[in-house]
């Protein structure tokens, strides 16, 4: 007989066994009354971290919360583009100058793998915690309309963190960025937590993949797109553009899970892209 172990974290049920977390209680207050904007599927996107903005047109754009100046973000809009502002929860960047100062000497952990400037962090201090709730404050007062968090599946870096972190506890982290955004009508969504997903569906308005196609994973967020919630997802590999066939498959197997997929370049998110499958006809 299978044993369970019952757990209260951060107000959030979760029942344990073996690597499996279902969340018992609906995060998401929205139920009757949301106020923040929600992406929709079918939506048109693109996504932009580098330097300068791109002059194409979008409903939703997904920016760097930190390159990008408040007169940018009202440019987006005047165009009618919706704004999500992304950002890392999961590391610490001595580069970055609007909080480095803040974070603890006992919350930051190991440099990331040939990253000089970037280190794991450990999202069980309290301090750390703040610093991401602020970060929300922060996109708010930004004029985003919802935010992304990247790096938030710290339980599966365990040999490079420097700390210890388990999936309950990332939930709990990732719960709590859900509480908070919604309270100060913020739309939320969290980057590759495929494995996450019985926990933040509830709650979570979207979510972003890279390469769920080429990982196999993309089956993975179907109880996501259910909900009549977007998943926007990033293929990289270059094949896409010298094999016709496979571009073909790949926009197939996405479409059949709901999922909004291009394909664009790892090194260069400029708002652009060379495929976008809501573009390609299919068998």
């Amino acid at each position: 007989m299978k044993k369970y172990s019952l757990f209260l974290v951060s107000s959030v049920l979760v029942i344990y066994n073996g690597c499996n977390i279902e969340n018992e209680l609906d995060i998401n207050e929205a139920n009757s009354s949301v106020t923040w904007y929600q992406p929709k599927i079918g939506e048109t996107w693109r996504i932009q971290e580098n330097k300068y903005l791109t002059d194409k047109n979008s409903s939703l754009f997904f920016i760097d919360m930190f390159k990008y100046s408040l007169e940018d973000i009202y440019s987006l809009k005047l165009r009618g583009s919706k704004v999500i502002c992304s950002f890392s929860a999961g590391e610490f960047d001595s580069k970055n100058n609007f909080d480095a100062h803040k974070f603890p000497a006992t919350g930051v952990g190991n440099f990331r793998e040939n990253e000089a400037d970037v280190r794991w962090i450990d999202i069980n201090n309290a301090t750390i915690k703040t610093i991401m709730l602020e970060r929300i404050d922060y996109a708010k007062n930004k004029n985003c309309d919802g935010v992304r968090l990247r790096d938030v599946d710290l339980y599966n870096h365990d040999n490079e963190v420097g700390f210890k972190t388990s999936m309950m506890s990332q939930v709990a982290f990732n719960v709590d960025m859900i509480k908070k955004a919604h309270s100060i009508g913020l739309t939320i969504g969290f980057n590759n937590v495929n494995e996450q997903i019985a926990n933040l569906k509830s709650g979570s308005d979207f979510l972003t993949s890279e390469e769920c196609y080429l990982n196999n994973n993309c089956f993975k967020y179907e109880d996501f797109t259910k909900l009549n919630k977007p998943v926007f997802n990033i293929e990289y590999n270059s094949i896409y553009s010298n094999d016709a066939e496979t571009l073909e498959d790949m926009c197939i197997y996405s479409k059949a899970f709901d999922i909004q997929t291009i394909v664009s370049n790892l090194d260069d998110l400029n708002g652009s892209y060379k495929f976008n499958c809501n573009d390609i006809s299919v068998r």
